[in-house]
């Protein structure tokens, strides 16, 4: 591997660039928005699901799919038609 100015790479290295943002002046002294708040963590986000959410009827999908799919179908065999056997 070549670094961009030609000097070989060793191999721990590479090309990344690091941006930092620096703020000046004092640090804000009013207290931000989200502190106190109590969020799940996602253990207790999965502990508190509900199984019978997770299951999926597929018949409905496929026949949403089916209405949403078949009219373009159509279009496309009536635009393949016109463009090969013109």
């Amino acid at each position: 591997m070549q670094r961009s100015k030609g000097v070989p790479l060793r191999g721990f290295e590479d090309e990344k660039f690091c941006y930092v943002a620096l703020r000046r002046g004092k640090r804000p002294e009013e207290a931000w928005p989200l502190d106190g708040m109590k969020f799940d963590t996602l253990k207790e986000r999965h502990a508190k699901r509900n199984p019978e959410d997770l299951i999926i009827d597929y018949g409905d999908h496929l026949s949403l799919i089916t209405c949403l799919v078949l009219p373009y179908m159509n279009i496309l065999k009536i635009m393949y038609t016109m463009f090969f056997f013109a």
